[in-house]
């Protein structure tokens, strides 16, 4: 995550029902103009938008809210549920997680168990899904596509 200085909290509205429970999420975003926004957090668990989209926002309660994308960043987003016995930092996470970060893409802890993985523009999309499964098929994470960039 960018530092927080010059950054505010924007809302992104999250469908009911959905798994996490969560109606809202909050990200870090640097104010662009009036009603622009460009994310500088990677979002835990809405779907549809990467750290450094630009996106629409419409004033509600006196927060600034989400209410489209106004400009992409190329960037894409994955989420991944840490298993048991691997954990942050683990030699089994580790094994795993080292040739994603090779790829320039970091990740954000939300809890113990689950990650917020940014993938810029520059990694090559089609390699790190492929690391994603097998993360996955080494038992290691389970994971979920909330974004992906079209090239």
């Amino acid at each position: 995550m960018a530092k927080t200085q010059h950054l505010e909290k924007i809302v992104l509205l999250l469908p009911p029902g959905d798994w996490h429970g969560y109606v809202t999420e909050t990200v870090w975003a640097e104010k662009v103009s009036d009603g622009l926004y460009r994310i500088r957090s990677v979002p835990f668990y809405a779907k549809g938008v990467s750290f450094g989209d630009v996106v629409t926002t419409k004033q509600e309660d006196g927060r600034p809210m989400m209410a489209g994308i106004s400009l992409r960043s190329g960037h894409s987003t994955y989420r991944a549920f840490i298993k048991a016995p691997a954990e942050l930092g683990s030699p089994e996470f580790n094994r795993a997680w080292n040739p994603i970060e090779q790829q320039g893409c970091t990740y954000e802890r939300a809890t113990e168990h689950l990650i917020a993985i940014d993938v810029p523009h520059s990694a090559n999309l089609a390699t790190v899904y492929a690391l994603l499964e097998d993360g996955e098929s080494a038992g290691v994470w389970d994971f979920e596509e909330a974004y992906a960039a079209e090239d």
